[in-house]
């Protein structure tokens, strides 16, 4: 008798240690597949890898002043206007030239 007692006993702890939802203290968390992503700042400079010299055209004129440049570290592209020179003497010539071309015009 004290077999079957021991019998039972045991297979009701068994029943009731299987049938149980016992929290483990591990925490579980549903996975899916992304990108890993992380941003570092860091102090520091940056330099150019490919530099270009820029050159002003040779001009018989005389000197040549600038009306705009671009602004240093400036992100350029192909066919962006960098520098605006100006000479003095051309645009002298240039008026002269106009009001020339104008005077003809009224005699006409």
């Amino acid at each position: 008798m004290k077999v079957f007692l021991f019998a039972l006993s045991f297979f009701a702890f068994l029943l009731f240690a299987c049938s149980r939802n016992k929290e483990s203290g591990v925490i579980t968390l549903q996975l899916s597949k992304s990108d890993y992503i992380e941003n570092i700042t860091v102090p520091g400079t940056i330099q150019a890898v490919v530099n270009f010299p820029v050159n002003p055209p040779q001009s018989m004129f005389g000197q040549m002043t600038v009306l705009h440049l671009a602004e240093d570290g400036a992100f350029v592209k192909k066919g962006d206007t960098i520098c605006v020179l100006t000479v003095r003497e051309l645009e002298s010539l240039y008026n002269e030239m106009k009001t020339t071309t104008e005077t003809l015009e009224a005699e006409l």
